[in-house]
């Protein structure tokens, strides 16, 4: 997947079960603020592509490298 396309954040959540879910599974969010979201907030991405089963490079290529499971600009 390219840096280009973009990821329907939103309906990979209900897909999975629903912002109400993903908010349980995260705790100390709101299933408001989780319906909220454009793009996943970096600090939720790794426990949000476990939820969802998708890759976080997927979930957000502008911050993971297809091969890596770091943060891109981490060094």
């Amino acid at each position: 997947m390219s840096k280009e396309t973009t990821f329907d954040l939103q309906k990979a959540i209900k897909a999975a079960g629903g912002p109400v879910k993903l908010s349980r599974f995260l705790g100390c969010i709101s299933s408001q603020a989780i319906s909220a979201w454009v793009t996943c907030p970096p600090a939720r991405v790794p426990r949000v592509s476990r939820f969802i089963g998708v890759p976080m490079e997927t979930i957000r290529p502008d911050l993971y490298d297809e091969l890596e499971t770091e943060p891109a600009n981490a060094e």
